[in-house]
Parts: structure tokens; sequence; C-alpha cells
């Protein structure tokens, strides 16, 4: 009876560590299945980081190209108000230029050498 007591206590010792070896096989696939899902959550956060330095190279193209626009507008308007401030030191005014465009201009550089 002692030889059969030994027995099913090996075979109960057994059983328990089947059990235990089966629930560390199911936390080992849970953590392979969470590995996955991270991974696939990596690869999305990948495309959205890199679509997202693509609008930034967008952004700073069209900052760069506004940035130009505007420094030449002010070179226009800084322009303009030279041309402005001329125009009333000289006592020019709207209808000198039109008599200066009815006048005959020469048609080719050898009548400005004259």
């Amino acid at each position: 009876m002692s030889n059969l007591a030994s027995q099913l206590e090996k075979i109960t010792m057994a059983h328990a560590f089947l059990e235990c070896v089966n629930q560390l096989l199911t936390v080992a696939s849970s953590l392979a299945d969470f590995d996955e899902r991270t991974a696939g959550v990596e690869r999305q956060f990948q495309r959205e980081l890199e679509a997202a330095r693509e609008e930034l190279l967008v952004a700073r193209a069209w900052y760069t190209v506004t940035k130009q626009m505007l420094a030449t507008l002010a070179g226009y308007r800084h322009d303009c108000q030279a041309f402005l401030a001329w125009q009333e030191e000289n006592n020019v005014g709207e209808g000198d230029w039109e008599e200066a465009e009815a006048m005959e201009v020469p048609e080719d550089d050898a009548d400005l050498d004259a």
C-alpha cells in the first residue's frame, strides 16, 4: 500500500508540475501575442511618424517660401515708399507721368546715344 501511495503522490506531483508548465506555456503564448501586437503598434507608430516628418518638411518649405515672399514684398514696399518720396521731393504728379508716356520713344539705341 505504501508503494501505491508513493506512486499516487508522484502522479499528483507530476500533475501539479504539468499544470505549472501549462500555465507557463499560456503566459509565454500571451507574451508572444503581446509582442506581436506591440510590433504592430510600433510599425503603425513608425508610419505615422514618417508621415508627420513629411508634413513637417512641407511646412518648413512653405515657411521658407512665405518668409522669402514677405522679404520681397517688404523690399517692394520700401522701393515704392522711396519712389513716392522722390516724386514728392521733385514735385512729380500723376499727370506728369501721362505726359511722359505720350512722348515719342526712340526705336533703337542709336537715337539714345545722340
